[in-house]
């Protein structure tokens, strides 16, 4: 059997030159294509309408207040009505409440969501609010994240106060 001859050493530079060669024919695409693309992405995201988040942290009432207390007397009927989702402490208690269909209506009728969301039905407009807002329980005990998503910076604010400061006082 014979043995492979290797090539000689003057054969990588032809590879360099010829791959070279190659990009040089091709410049226009390297240079020009990245250029256009890059500029495409910034036009889209112009486009694109901002989203402006309203965040909070705060400590779950101990004392019930407000519509959290009418959910606290209840006590174990509550958990078998399935009126706090099985919320145990009153930090899961008051995120239930903040969830609560109750509080989705209040926020719809007080800012006109049917109209910015452009819904037909209450049901959509509480899906959209949904996704628009989240109440988590922090990692520490009793810490309650809310946080709101909305196009308008103001209104944004104006909902996540709704939502945080609103339940203590009476309803009118």
């Amino acid at each position: 059997m014979s043995e492979p001859t290797p090539r000689p050493a003057s054969a990588q530079p032809d590879d360099e030159i010829d791959a070279l060669l190659t990009l040089s024919r091709h410049w226009r695409l390297l240079v020009v294509g990245p250029l256009i693309i890059g500029a495409l992405a910034v036009a889209g995201s112009f486009l694109v309408d901002p989203t402006f988040t309203a965040r909070t942290s705060f400590l779950a009432p101990q004392q019930q207040g407000g519509a959290a207390s009418a959910l606290a007397t209840l006590g174990p009927l509550a958990g078998l009505a399935g009126l706090t989702g099985g919320a145990r402490t009153p930090a899961e208690q008051y995120v239930a409440l903040l969830r609560s269909t109750t509080i989705q209506d209040r926020i719809i009728d007080r800012f006109d969501l049917m109209k910015v969301y452009d819904n037909k039905y209450r049901s959509d407009t509480r899906r959209d609010l949904e996704q628009n807002v989240r109440v988590l329980l922090g990692r520490r005990e009793g810490i309650i994240e809310v946080e709101v998503d909305d196009h308008a910076p103001e209104r944004a604010a104006r909902v996540l106060e709704e939502l945080v400061l609103r339940d203590e006082e009476p309803e009118e």
